[in-house]
């Protein structure tokens, strides 16, 4: 049995010490040099008040064992009598969480670090006691808890060894002075988060990855009423919209000024997986959305080397809870949507959630609204020993008529009146998207962590246009011609993982090692209806009522382009801490791909189908180093590829070479005001080489032998500076070249849509204690500098813009807040998504409002 005066050297020597205290700083995760083996560490984590006292009274593992857990009917009967408050803690690693439950209710907690560390917590929502709280919080970790004191809680794993156990001690009193600090922002809660997986696959602090990572959280896309993907990333440094999203139905945007292919694989990943799919991601099925910048191939394989999209789908939670929301706006706008959740009363190991949204999308021009239908099923099973298993489905079904563009004159700008959109009366869109997920994840008690998941997706989008065309835009006469085009289109899609992390001690800190392999094969088909010239108008009357020629839609369309790619990569990663603020990533990936090409288009001499195999070699490393408290600055050095899409290919039907880009970062990272306040500064460069670009004598198809530079300086500010007040304030500044080309005339010219200068801003502010209880303000800002034109005439430019949003909210209860959007408050007309003069250019929409009505139970 270990002596009194060691137990107490074990305890203090992680207590913080009177001294540390004095600064108001939120309990952070140990990861120094251990001076005991990791077995025996103990954490303390303490909640700062104006005069600190912890106090720990610890009992040896037996007599733990008799009343360690508080009985669940005693536990309710003790939370009916405590006062209850507002809990927001989302899933994340066990000891952040309780980081979080210390700093928001005032209780400590002692516990032996090696027992917690890989252990997920599932989080707390809802007005609860804290002893209530405390219990969802721990659901289904196998952690059980006593209270000792009022105040102070030990926890321990279940099942753990003597060794392991807690330690018998004396009271011990540390007091200190400091402020207390205001409540803590909660990852995915307020505009800033503090953990992804998205990068590592283990949950890690964005803080000391050297990756710049961007988060959007729900409660930045709740205040600034986004509707669909493109909206929520808009708030994103070094993310922007381009064209043709509402043609195909597809979300489409670039990374640091680089436009994947709409078919390209591993752009955009659910749940960690390559999406190779098409449906308009509505915000409301997604916990948030994950940004991951620069080189990603180490992740994703094939990527573009700007980076990736992580969209973290919502999952079955361990409470009972439904939310709700029904909303209308000007121009038709409706919307509705619905978030159950429920487990089992008493067992919480099966939970299933349903999300569901209605979305009428508003007509800003003629004949432009879309209806979509968005369901979002789930399933999970909590097993003994952390074991998870969970099953989910995302059905989509969009009815409308699309935004397929509009020509504007030969400077770029907007003709007539905003509220015509030039479209066919008869124009449609038609999509049908269903996908299933499956993913399994087990922990050990010795840090090891099994994971396995797959994805299947299936879809069929089917668009039918008259649209305007005219070569070089619509010039004094005012004339345009008319077309008529019909495509349908399907992509099925198949994508899987396993991957096995174990985490150790590494010279005394807390590191990890992921070794894995995944596979994606993905089917693209397209058929088409013969494009026709059927007429012409001018813009002195924009009304068109020009229909499709007698048959042309009951004619069947003719395949005309497949695609088929399939990869297999094996990847190890670690995060490494060789000293106690100095982080590592290394990272190295290796892919086999394999890509086919057949299309009507190819000349008579070169049939299909075109074959091509590829092997792909992607490093990775970053190094981050913590200077002063909260203030770290990191270095990146990485490589990517992009082949396998089917845009890809030239007109003689040959399957380009990959592209393949190296990129240097260097940044800054920063936190403060509790950690509840964040900013990253990021420079970086990055060389990519084989671009692809489309052919000019026929844009069915591309040529390569184009390079490319992009450099830039990205600037994130993020989360609550002071009490009542969120802030989200991103700054792109990008310098983009096309170093060289086989096309004449191009060399030294921007890239398509690489403005040089990009700004949003998003600010709350809760004004409750000032006017009315509930009631709070906020409004945003996003400018964007001049873009060219795409593909053949990159000296044409289109003009930059400032759009204002301004929203009110009021919570006159905890379970229902009515909220109001004015949207383009200066009726600003600007083209938002362009493409070229003559046609495909879609405008931002004009002045509108949108009212808002949600409730929680």
């Amino acid at each position: 049995m270990m002596s009194a005066a060691s137990q107490l050297d074990r305890a203090t020597a992680y207590m913080p010490s009177a001294t540390s205290l004095s600064k108001p700083r939120a309990a952070r995760r140990i990861r120094g040099p251990l001076q005991q083996p990791l077995a025996s560490q103990l954490r303390v984590t303490t909640a700062l008040t104006p005069t600190l006292v912890v106090s720990l009274a610890l009992s040896p593992l037996p007599a733990l064992a008799q009343d360690i857990v508080t009985p669940p009917i005693v536990a309710r009967q003790v939370a009916q009598a405590e006062p209850t408050q507002r809990f927001a803690i989302g899933p994340q690693p066990l000891p952040s969480a309780l980081d979080r439950f210390s700093e928001q209710t005032g209780i400590s907690f002692a516990y032996i670090t090696s027992q917690l560390e890989g252990v997920p917590s599932p989080g707390v929502s809802g007005e609860l006691a804290p002893r209530q709280a405390l219990i969802r919080l721990l659901a289904g970790t196998g952690v059980t808890f006593q209270f000792t004191s009022a105040d102070t809680v030990t926890l321990a794993k279940a099942g753990a060894q003597d060794g392991d156990g807690p330690i018998q001690l004396g009271p011990i009193t540390v007091e200190g002075t400091a402020e207390a600090p205001p409540p803590s922002l909660d990852p995915g809660q307020g505009y800033k988060a503090d953990y992804t997986d998205a990068l590592t696959r283990v949950p890690a602090e964005i803080q000391e990855l050297p990756q710049s990572v961007s988060v959007v959280t729900q409660d930045s896309m709740i205040d600034r009423g986004v509707t669909t993907q493109d909206q929520a990333l808009e708030g994103v440094a070094g993310v922007l919209s381009v064209t043709q999203s509402s043609a195909r139905a597809t979300d489409n945007f670039t990374i640091r000024g680089f436009t994947p292919a709409y078919v390209s694989a591993g752009f955009v990943r659910d749940n960690g997986l390559s999406a190779f799919n098409n449906y308009v991601a509505d915000p409301v099925l997604f916990d948030r959305f994950e940004v991951v910048k620069g080189p990603a191939s180490f992740t994703s394989g094939n990527a573009s080397p700007g980076g990736f999209v992580n969209r973290v789908l919502k999952t079955p939670q361990p409470e009972n809870f439904i939310e709700g929301s029904a909303a209308g706006g000007t121009h038709g706008h409706k919307r509705v949507t619905m978030d159950a959740n429920g487990a089992l009363e008493g067992n919480h190991a099966f939970s299933g959630r349903l999300v569901v949204a209605y979305n009428d999308d508003a007509e800003f021009f003629r004949n432009t609204g879309d209806e979509r239908v968005s369901v979002l099923p789930s399933v999970r099973y909590r097993g003994p020993d952390d074991f998870t298993l969970t099953l989910g489905g995302n059905i989509q079904h969009l009815d409308g008529q699309g935004y397929y563009g509009t020509p504007t004159d030969t400077e770029g700008n907007i003709i007539g009146d905003i509220e015509d959109s030039l479209l066919g009366n008869e124009n449609f869109l038609k999509l049908d998207y269903q996908s299933a997920h499956i993913e399994a994840d087990k922990k050990f008690a010795n840090g090891l962590r099994l994971n396995a998941k797959g994805q299947y997706s299936h879809d069929n989008t089917e668009y039918a246009y008259i649209y305007a065309y005219q070569s070089g835009g619509i010039g004094t006469d005012g004339d345009f011609s008319l077309y008529a085009y019909s495509t349908e289109q399907s992509r099925e899609s198949f994508a899987g993982e396993i991957s096995a992390t174990q985490e150790f001690s590494f010279v005394g800190n807390r590191s990890s090692v992921t070794i894995g392999a995944d596979y994606a094969d993905n089917q693209f088909d397209s058929a088409s209806r013969p494009e026709e010239l059927i007429g012409t108008g001018n813009i002195a009357d924009p009304v068109i009522t020009a229909t499709f020629p007698i048959g042309y839609l009951d004619q069947p369309a003719s395949p005309d382009f497949r695609f088929e790619s399939e990869q297999i990569g094996v990847f190890v990663s670690g995060l490494i801490r060789p000293l106690e603020r100095t982080t590592v990533l290394l990272a190295l990936r290796h892919d086999w791909l394999t890509a086919k090409a057949d299309s009507v288009f190819f000349p008579a001499g070169s049939a299909g189908p075109k074959e091509r195999n590829e092997r792909a070699f992607s490093p990775q490393i970053g190094v981050s180093q913590e200077i002063l408290d909260g203030f770290s600055i990191y270095g990146l050095y990485g490589k990517s590829f992009e082949t396998a899409n089917s845009l890809r290919v030239t007109a003689d039907g040959e399957i380009l070479d990959p592209q393949t880009g190296e990129t240097f970062e260097v940044g800054a990272k920063w936190e403060g005001f509790d950690k509840r306040f964040g900013a990253t500064l990021a420079l970086f460069r990055t060389d990519l080489e084989n671009v692809s670009s489309p052919d000019p004598d026929n844009n069915n198809f591309s040529i390569g032998g184009q390079s490319q530079r992009n450099q830039g300086i990205e600037v994130e500010l993020q989360g609550s500076p002071v009490d009542d007040v969120r802030l989200n304030l991103a700054y792109t500044y990008l310098d983009a070249e096309i170093t060289e080309s086989t096309s004449p005339g191009v060399v030294g010219a921007r890239p398509w849509n690489t403005p040089r200068h990009v700004f949003s801003a998003t600010g709350r502010y809760d004004l409750s204690n000032l006017l009315l209880k509930g009631l709070a303000i906020g409004g945003s800002v996003y400018y964007k500098s001049e873009v060219n034109e795409a593909f053949f005439a990159l000296d044409d430019e289109f003009a930059g813009f400032v759009r204002l949003n301004a929203f009110l909210q009021y919570s006159p209860a905890p379970w229902v807040s009515l909220q109001l959007n004015a949207n383009n408050i200066t009726n600003a007309r600007y083209v938002e998504r362009p493409n070229r003069y003559g046609a495909f250019n879609q405008f931002g929409p004009p002045r509108n409002v949108v009212g808002t009505l949600r409730v929680k139970f």
